[in-house]
């Protein structure tokens, strides 16, 4: 059985204030197409139930049951396929449905059942903060126009890279066939030039994939980050993500979508690469192959690099994308991970706490400050007020970052378990993670914290997870 609390438990935000955010920023209109949401609304008898409301998340557009338990909501924007309803009713849990599509002049059907009792409220909130020291000295890594696309000569390490990831699925026919296209695309000479064929793909994406954030999508509650920011629906984080195959169907993605399918090209064309996250938002490293034998890891980042297509027809300003210093993270394998991940049994209502961070001095002073900041944030869930300016961003800095997630519990089920799991930055010449600490909500509900290590052989690639272990409270 789904069941959700009231909308404002998961979105801090009532109907009418989502509504009214909304309406900001132009942008890409949502389509004019329209379709129709239909069903039933029965008791767990299977009684039809009179005068329960259905109401499409996110905005004002709702339905009201009749004496055959019958409800439709017409007028529906057709838009990605992540519409969630939410059905209540006096007397009864309320109940929630997500990932419905609408298609134009049809109608879709969503029945519900309502169980009696009153509506359970419960949210998990957690939120990780880190410390991490961080030298600015590091530079854009910039692939020369000779270097080769030539899997003979890339070392074995890398090799894994190519191969397709649980979300980066490169053997997909519709993204081999892109792959091929933008190949064809190119004079043969350029053909085996791998800074060509990567620049293909980069301009490919930032051509046909749009940025999927709320000022490009006005109005759209399906929007990857009105989602994000007010509540999205699903087991996970991970989960709720398109693949790079469904960020091609629906040609719109988040920072992170953006990355799996660019990850996803890359390797169809016989290039080595891997989503990259700073902390939160991701870039997309590929390896660049010398022809001595030796290479490097380059990055670019489409998601941004749209935008300022859009803005100016500027197809080269995010290849290559940042210095080396403000990576966080990459992935150790085929896979593509990214700043949190949880699981719950049942799918749930979720958003992203999308925190805070500040810098400190590289002195010891400034360390004691940093760790008296985490120390501040893990009693009370925020960083103290800064007690000066920032350190230049030009000279070496400590860094507390914070990052998290809320997730509504009414429709956890019986679920006893649950962990919160946070990447560390990966150590490198320019990045040192130092310390971590979290704050939750419910403290009462924690079991413990570990460090857990994921390791590929053939990568040589580590990555530390910070684990939260909670004991939920509807637990036996």
């Amino acid at each position: 059985m789904r069941r959700i609390s009231q909308i404002c438990q998961i979105c801090g935000l009532g109907l009418v204030l989502l509504a009214v955010a909304l309406g900001a920023a132009g942008g890409v209109a949502i389509p004019s197409d329209t379709g129709t949401i239909a069903g039933t609304v029965c008791d767990s008898k299977g009684q039809p139930l009179t005068g329960a409301k259905v109401t499409l998340f996110g905005t004002p557009l709702s339905g009201t049951t009749d004496a055959d338990g019958e409800y439709a909501i017409s007028g529906v924007p057709v838009a990605a396929p992540r519409y969630i309803l939410i059905a209540e009713k006096e007397g009864y849990l309320t109940a929630q449905m997500g990932n419905i599509d609408v298609q134009p002049g049809m109608t879709t059907a969503v029945d519900f059942t309502l169980e009696a009792g009153e509506a359970i409220s419960d949210t998990l909130h957690v939120v990780i903060g880190r410390l991490t020291y961080r030298d600015p000295r590091s530079r854009k890594r910039f692939p020369p126009p000779k270097a080769v696309l030539d899997p003979e000569l890339y070392p074995d390490e890398v090799l894994p890279y190519l191969e397709p990831g649980r979300y980066i699925e490169s053997d997909d026919p519709a993204i081999m066939a892109v792959a091929r296209s933008i190949l064809e695309g190119l004079p043969p000479r350029e053909r085996t030039r791998q800074t060509a064929v990567a620049h293909a793909v980069y301009v490919w994406m930032v051509q046909n994939i749009e940025y999927d954030l709320i000022q490009n999508y006005p109005g759209d509650v399906t929007s990857g980050n009105w989602q994000t920011t007010y509540g999205a629906w699903g087991h996970s984080f991970a989960e709720w993500l398109y693949t790079a195959r469904e960020v091609l169907e629906e040609r719109r993605g988040i920072c992170i979508e953006h990355a799996r399918l660019a990850t996803a090209l890359l390797r169809a064309v016989g290039i080595p690469a891997r989503p990259a996250p700073l902390m939160a938002h991701p870039v997309t490293q590929w390896w660049v192959q010398l022809s001595d034998g030796s290479g490097f890891w380059a990055n670019m980042d489409t998601s941004k690099g749209r935008l300022d297509y859009t803005r100016n027809g500027d197809l080269r300003s995010q290849f290559p994308a940042v210095e080396e210093h403000k990576l966080g993270f990459w992935a150790v394998d085929a896979d593509a991970p990214i700043h949190m991940d949880w699981w719950t049994d049942h799918p749930c209502l979720w958003r992203e706490d999308y925190g805070t961070g500040r810098r400190f001095p590289a002195t010891p002073e400034g360390l004691a400050q940093a760790q008296a900041a985490l120390a501040h944030f893990a009693q009370t869930g925020e960083l103290p007020p800064p007690s000066g300016p920032p350190p230049s961003r030009n000279r070496p800095y400590y860094e507390v970052n914070l990052r998290g997630f809320i997730i509504d519990l009414t429709n956890i089920g019986d679920q006893a378990q649950l962990e919160a799991r946070f990447p560390l930055a990966i150590e490198t010449e320019y990045v040192k993670p130092i310390a971590q600490t979290y704050w939750t909500n419910h403290p009462e509900w924690v079991t413990t914290t570990r460090l857990e290590v994921e390791s590929d052989p053939r990568t040589g690639e580590s990555l530390t997870w910070y684990v939260v272990e909670f004991r939920l409270k509807s637990s036996p």
